[in-house]
């Protein structure tokens, strides 16, 4: 009896000594696969997968802090993928749209070092995972910070505006674009096709392109009264203009009762309410970061303010501010998905936050993805303690 006491006891302690050594050693740990933080990034949502893409970014001030990864985000599972590609791309200030009938992801521009601006066109085949650079015979100037959408009745991509800083400029000026530009899939030809009235905005607009009434909808963005012009001669604009590709005609359609001035925000077209969400942004004048989430109807040309909207986080509610973040629309989900973004500039706190807009329910939800957390030391000395265990187990019944 007292050695099958002594086995238990023994047993009992190896049990003790093993959760012990979980909870102790801690030196390495596995995680889920997530995306780092990032601001002035891309994101569009491929319907063909189901899945929203993102690309690039900055995860701090700098040239050493561009992002050239490409990730994938399934919201069904709340899952985030890394996408391992072999070329990319330029990281930041990029335009990204995609092609739903070629079921492509294009891109153009972008920056990568304060030198370095980009004109190149890429491609982004979702099926194989592979960015391609292509080489129309034509193409825009070098630019940052302007924005693409993908008109699907024309099958073509318009862009418009954009900034080449004097750093990257061998004229040694700044340039702020506001020229439009059309860029034909099929044929790979990009084509100016500017008018004369066109917006006075150049960067950190939104851009959604509304299926329903075939036009692309700008709202707000840096504007200046010369193109040249220096930082402080810019202000944040209020203005709506849409773009119909079919006449080629620029509408200010602004009006009064609109959101304020700002840039940095993002609006994505919802095609189930038939509306334009917009989000966040901030005014350059002392207008803060704003937390407002607002619908946009051409139709009617009036703006809803849906508010700061719930925003919930482990049953508690928060308000939560920030610009230079990226969405897109799920349209199998019903869902807006916001990721990344800044919520302050001084000091700049960068976020890696996923959340998610029912337009429904009025509420933003965040979504957390589970970690998995592993020691491998705990995992040696369990074992080992285990290995004991059994051999204690075994002495005990050839007694």
């Amino acid at each position: 009896m007292k050695s099958k006491r002594k086995v238990w006891i023994s047993l009992i302690l190896v049990i003790l000594l093993s959760l012990f050594s979980l909870t102790i050693f801690s030196t390495i740990q596995i995680k889920a696969d997530y995306p780092q933080k990032r601001m002035n990034h891309c994101m569009v949502y491929d319907s063909s997968s189901d899945r929203i893409i993102m690309y690039g970014g900055q995860t701090e001030i700098g040239d050493e802090h561009y992002a050239f990864d490409t990730w994938e985000y399934d919201y069904n599972t709340n899952v985030w993928t890394k996408m391992n590609t072999e070329s990319t791309p330029y990281g930041a200030f990029t335009a990204m749209a995609y092609d739903s009938a070629s079921e492509k992801i294009f891109s153009f521009g972008g920056i990568r070092a304060k030198n370095d601006v980009s004109n190149q066109t890429w491609v982004y085949d979702c099926q194989e995972n592979t960015w391609t650079k292509i080489n129309p015979k034509v193409s825009p100037g070098k630019r940052y910070g302007h924005r693409m959408v993908y008109d699907k009745e024309s099958d073509v991509l318009v862009m418009f505006g954009g900034i080449l800083n004097k750093e990257a400029n061998p004229a040694g000026i700044t340039v702020r674009y506001n020229d439009t530009w059309l860029y034909d899939i099929n044929s790979n030809v990009w084509t100016n096709v500017t008018t004369k009235n066109h917006p006075r905005v150049h960067g950190g607009y939104t851009f959604a392109y509304d299926t329903e009434s075939d036009r692309v909808i700008l709202f707000g963005g840096t504007s200046a009264e010369d193109l040249d012009a220096d930082s402080d001669s810019i202000w944040p604009s209020s203005d709506v203009w849409a773009y119909d590709c079919n006449s080629n005609q620029w509408e200010n359609v602004t009006t009064p009762n609109g959101p304020w001035g700002r840039l940095g925000e993002w609006s994505e077209y919802d095609p189930t309410h038939d509306l334009c969400i917009m989000f966040g942004g901030s005014s350059i004048y002392g207008g803060g970061i704003s937390s407002e989430t607002w619908s946009y109807d051409y139709n009617s040309n009036l703006w809803t303010e849906l508010g700061s909207g719930v925003w919930s986080e482990v049953g508690s509610e928060l308000n939560l501010s920030r610009q230079y973040h990226a969405m897109g629309y799920d349209s199998e989900s019903d869902r807006t998905i916001l990721f990344g973004g800044t919520s302050s500039e001084s000091p700049l706190n960068v976020l890696d936050e996923t959340w998610v807009f029912d337009y429904n329910d009025n509420t933003w939800v965040r979504m957390k993805t589970e970690e998995i957390s592993f020691s491998l030391i705990s995992f040696i000395v369990s074992l080992n303690l285990i290995v004991v265990a059994l051999l204690l187990v075994r002495r005990y019944k050839r007694k």
